[in-house]
């Protein structure tokens, strides 16, 4: 049961992961590089960089699950807190923006809740005697 659970949270995982990267890819194909230029450049390129981390996460969660775990919760910890920092600085409005965020931390959440999860998928322990 343990499995079907972790595998089934694996999936959303990449899922998400997968739909942030064609949000991101799809920034880039209407704004060429570097396309969030009303932010300082440090966050432009992070922005920029998660078209590719995002999806190095979810095939990560299938590779290398454990690594792939470590991967999730570091990009989501740092994504929120970027974009929760500049809802704060800029005073976040609007139906889109918000639930962006909200779903966004959510997801956060989940990710670390399932991170146990998702770090039993790895290699099973090997006992030595």
């Amino acid at each position: 049961m343990k499995q079907q659970m972790a595998s089934g949270f694996r999936w959303l995982c990449v899922l998400c992961f997968m739909g942030a990267a064609l949000r991101h890819t799809s920034d880039l194909w209407r704004g060429g590089w570097l396309p969030y230029t009303s932010f300082p450049l440090w966050t432009d390129i992070f922005w920029t960089t998660l078209t590719f981390l995002d999806p190095l996460a979810a095939l990560m969660l299938w590779l290398r699950p454990r690594l792939g775990a470590c991967l999730a919760l570091a990009i989501m910890i740092t994504d929120v807190g970027i974009n929760g920092f500049w809802a704060i600085q800029t005073g976040l409005s609007g139906v889109l923006g918000v639930t962006t965020l909200m779903a966004q931390t959510l997801f956060l959440g989940a990710v670390m809740g399932g991170f146990p999860l998702l770090w039993s998928l790895g290699p099973p322990r090997v006992n030595k005697v």
